[in-house]
């Protein structure tokens, strides 16, 4: 299909060390394919929209392979349209800027180090570790789980489209009914039921991320 060689064209030209001189427009497509522009048009966009390609809204309109420069600059782009080249380049030159971690207050004061530490866990060789988050109520807890999840998909760690699972132990009747035999580990039964309704619920929902909160008074 010509959608698909219009991929491989943009993959192509993306590859290429002076790739920023290396833009493609519609107009160059329709030329090399010799196919109406209204066509073009709409196969760029739909990769656009699909997060295969980089749209500039230059003059021409430009665009690029997403994943070639995700690559070469070892970031993940938030965007999928940019207002200029520059714009683009800036982002793919200051990959920090662009962290779900920078929207934590205290990211780099006092969570720089447990920020630091969930980095490490998510790396962790296999399937990362676990990580327990501890706080008051109210300090932001269950928002720092969810940056946690974000940047384990942005990096890879986690599939796009994982889910994040929020299981609020307090509301869930199985648990707080059980939670005494849990805790105390007297009652094997209950312990295995619970582990099994949990566990179902998991599999259900195809977990990439799984938060379990659970207020102590």
């Amino acid at each position: 299909m010509i959608k698909e060689r219009v991929m491989e064209l943009l993959q192509d030209e993306t590859a290429n060390k002076d790739w920023q001189n290396n833009g493609v427009s519609a107009e160059s497509l329709c030329q090399h394919f010799s196919v109406r522009r209204n066509t073009i048009s709409a196969y760029l966009n739909e990769l656009c929209k699909g997060g295969q390609a980089i749209k500039i809204n230059s003059r021409p309109v430009l665009f690029w392979d997403r994943k070639q420069l995700e690559e070469r600059y070892e970031i993940k782009l938030t965007d999928h349209e940019y207002a200029s080249l520059k714009d683009l380049t800036a982002q793919l030159e200051n990959p920090k800027k662009i962290s779900p971690f920078d929207v934590v207050i205290g990211s780099q004061g006092s969570l720089y180090t447990p920020i630091e530490r969930l980095k490490a866990a998510a790396g962790y060789p296999g399937t990362g570790l676990p990580v327990l988050i501890t706080g008051s109520t109210g300090t932001g807890k269950s928002f720092l789980a969810k940056v946690f999840y974000q940047y384990c998909v942005d990096k890879g760690f986690l599939a796009e489209g994982s889910n994040f699972v929020h299981l609020n132990c307090a509301s869930m009747p199985i648990i707080r009914n059980y939670l005494p035999a849990i805790y105390l580990a007297i009652v094997r039964e209950h312990l295995l039921e619970l582990v099994k309704i949990v566990k179902d619920y998991l599999m259900r929902q195809m977990v990439g991320c799984c938060f379990w909160m659970k207020s102590i008074a």
